[in-house]
């Protein structure tokens, strides 16, 4: 899928995968229990997934370092660089920044919110 290749979508198309393999749980494994685990982007993952899907299919899920929200992450990692960068920098170049995400990985990365 479009989860491999040259960028990472920090969660976005790796959803793609984690679909697959549970129709394939689902279809040739007859699993009728899904339960997740991811780790930081992978738990971002799950948390995508698991809205997708609901408890009717993803019956329990155990996240490890999610975000919240990527621009707020992107906030506290510029916060706690040694070059300080102002708050307002930031959100100027937030629509930049989308832009050429969207043109570049295909996925708008406020969808990872």
């Amino acid at each position: 899928g479009k989860s491999e290749g040259e960028y990472i979508s920090l969660g976005y198309h790796e959803t793609d995968d984690v679909r697959a393999l549970i129709r394939h749980a689902q279809q040739r494994r007859n699993a009728s229990d899904i339960y997740l685990w991811g780790r930081s982007m992978g738990a971002v993952t799950s948390l995508l997934v698991g809205a997708k899907f609901g408890r009717k299919v993803i019956k329990g899920m155990v996240l490890d370092s999610p975000f919240e929200d990527l621009w707020t992450l992107a906030q506290e990692l510029v916060a706690n660089t040694e070059i300080k960068i102002p708050s307002l920098a930031i959100g100027m170049v937030r629509p930049l920044i989308r832009n050429s995400v969207q043109k570049r990985a295909d996925f708008n990365i406020d969808d990872l919110s």
